[in-house]
């Protein structure tokens, strides 16, 4: 006998699902039927409210008058580091403050290059196109941050704004100017590596007109993971204004700052591969030997050393001709040194295999100093029924660079081991 069966269509739960899904559909619009014969429904009134958020980074307009409009209506690529970026990153030099910029590379002082801000923007290197408040800064200095209101990048050509030697940018600093209004603000830092950092920045106001601001800064660490390196400076900025608020407008500034290192000058390098030199042997490139640690320190500590200092006095006035029509002139003194001696571990006589490092001795001692006067005009009228807006100045100014160096004497050998150049 052959079993028997009973077989269900296959279609018997979809017909089920589709007649549910007709029902369903039916009934839904039987109801939106009935919600059009109703009156319309009417919503009540809703309110937001909340508080702007403080610290906007978005900056509308540059600093220097050159820029005749918004930064959205200029046709380069400007680039504002505003003051609260710089709090929030925690920025202590200019490198900390361009780290947020793309298209900006520091120099390392290759090849015995003279130490200090070295920025290459797109490319080229712009360490004579910085600038303060719209005026040429020279000389080479390493810049702190504690009296910087603002940092602004122009990336590419930017001859038509800040003349010579802008072919890839340029970076003006805009500095913490006195104000209207009374106000304190201090800061300490406290890290490893005997890290201490305090800082001091305090405005008062005078009378209905008149302010003055004082910047204060003091700075010292080691460096982490490297032996007898530090830095150590210090640093203040003054300034006075006259007239706030009224048609004619005198600021006084004064910068000055001044450190005292002992640079960095890092680890001798294999001419096999570019290796440190206590990663590979000729006999076997695979073991290490003992070239030396990498935390050692291979310059002379009671020789090698790294100063500077930097004045920066400007006088600057400004006068409302017409309520649309500003003349403004700036007389700056600037003087700024370099003095430094410090070794650089090698191996151009090919010595790091026989556990022995070469040291060249970079060193240079310079004195920078520039008197430049700057006036413009600028302002807006209508011509035609257009609104204008023109920037017009001239500038006239002197450069003065001292260059020496000192005479080292000679030995008897180049080279010397590890063990003895990490001891100083």
């Amino acid at each position: 006998m052959s079993p028997m069966s009973s077989d269900r269509p296959a279609s018997t739960p979809r017909l089920l699902a589709t007649a549910v899904g007709v029902a369903i559909t039916g009934m839904s619009a039987g109801q939106l039927a009935q919600a059009d014969q109703t009156e319309p429904l009417s919503l009540g009134t809703t309110t937001v409210t909340g508080d702007a958020v403080e610290g906007d980074y978005k900056v509308e307009q540059a600093q220097s008058s050159k820029y005749t409009a918004p930064l959205r209506d200029t046709p380069r690529s400007v680039t504002v580091v505003p003051q609260q970026v710089l709090k929030d990153t925690n920025s202590l030099n200019l490198q900390d403050a361009l780290r947020t910029v793309p298209g900006i590379t520091m120099g390392a002082g290759e090849g015995g290059n003279p130490t200090g801000d070295r920025p290459f923007i797109r490319g080229f290197d712009s360490q004579s196109s910085m600038y303060l408040d719209g005026v040429r800064d020279t000389g080479a200095q390493t810049r702190e941050i504690f009296a910087v209101e603002a940092v602004e990048v122009v990336k590419g050509s930017d001859s038509a704004m800040g003349g010579r030697n802008s072919a890839g940018g340029s970076i003006n600093l805009v500095s913490k100017k006195a104000h209207l209004g009374n106000s304190l603000d201090g800061g300490f830092t406290w890290g490893s590596d005997q890290t201490q950092r305090y800082t001091l920045d305090g405005n008062y106001q005078f009378n209905e007109t008149s302010a003055g601001r004082l910047n204060l800064m003091s700075h010292d660490n080691n460096v982490a993971g490297r032996d007898a390196v530090n830095n150590d400076r210090w640093g203040m900025a003054a300034s006075l204004a006259f007239g706030l608020g009224t048609p004619t407008r005198v600021f006084l500034d004064h910068y000055h700052m001044e450190n005292d290192d002992l640079p960095d000058s890092g680890i001798p390098y294999s001419l096999n591969g570019g290796l440190p030199t206590s990663t590979r042997t000729s006999a076997n490139p695979d073991e290490p030997t003992d070239g030396g640690d990498s935390s050692n320190f291979y310059g002379l500590k009671e020789r090698d050393f790294s100063k500077g200092r930097a004045d920066i006095s400007t006088i600057a006035v400004e006068h409302d001709l017409t309520a649309n029509l500003t003349v403004k002139n700036t007389l700056r003194h600037g003087s700024s040194m370099q003095d430094y001696l410090w070794s650089q571990p090698d191996d151009s006589q090919g010595n790091i295999l026989n556990d022995q490092v070469f040291r060249r001795a970079n060193q240079r001692v310079s004195n920078t100093s520039s008197t430049i006067n700057q006036t413009e005009l600028f302002g807006e009228t209508v011509i035609a029924g257009f609104q204008n807006n023109f920037s017009f100045g001239v500038e006239l100014g002197r450069e003065n660079v001292d260059r020496s160096g000192y005479t080292l004497p000679g030995t008897s050998a180049g080279t010397c081991t590890p063990a003895l150049v990490a001891s100083g």
